[in-house]
């Protein structure tokens, strides 16, 4: 057992090695964006209206929980990111081959996020979760400040 253990745990350890300052800029940027804005989305904490991706991040938390009907409601491409994420991880890790065509997949996953964006806003926006509008985005305070003093109307 030992020796099939040894070189997944070694893929795994270059993997992170390799791409510790990638890593480590996402993850302090996300806990950054947690700390002084309370939200992880720029287009939520800059203009107040969800992205493409609003509610993945939701939805995998409740994935975690076992909450599979409510993860799909909250955004149903979580599984094919991690049907991804594991094929990924067991040609990577498991067969230890390099894959090949990641670019691709993601740009056609994206793509299609994009089309399922589009059908989410002119159905859903303003009033589903997670296709709600923040009033107290960046935008707003700026927009509500400049009326204030007069700039704006």
């Amino acid at each position: 057992m030992k020796k099939y253990i040894l070189p997944v745990y070694n893929r795994i350890k270059k993997d992170v090695v390799g791409n510790r300052v990638g890593i480590s800029a996402f993850v302090g940027i996300f806990v950054l964006f947690l700390v002084l804005f309370g939200d992880v989305c720029p287009s939520q904490i800059l203009f107040g209206f969800p992205c493409p991706g609003c509610g993945l991040t939701r939805a995998g938390v409740l994935v975690l929980k076992f909450q599979f009907a409510r993860a799909w409601q909250m955004h149903p491409f979580i599984y094919v990111w991690l049907c991804f994420a594991i094929y990924i991880c067991y040609k990577r890790y498991i067969r230890g081959r390099k894959v090949k065509g990641i670019i691709p997949m993601v740009i056609v996953i994206t793509l299609a996020m994009v089309v399922f964006y589009v059908y989410r806003m002119i159905y859903f926006y303003p009033e589903v979760e997670p296709m709600i509008q923040q009033n107290d985005s960046l935008y707003h305070s700026v927009m509500d400040f400049l009326r204030k003093i007069g700039v704006w109307k």
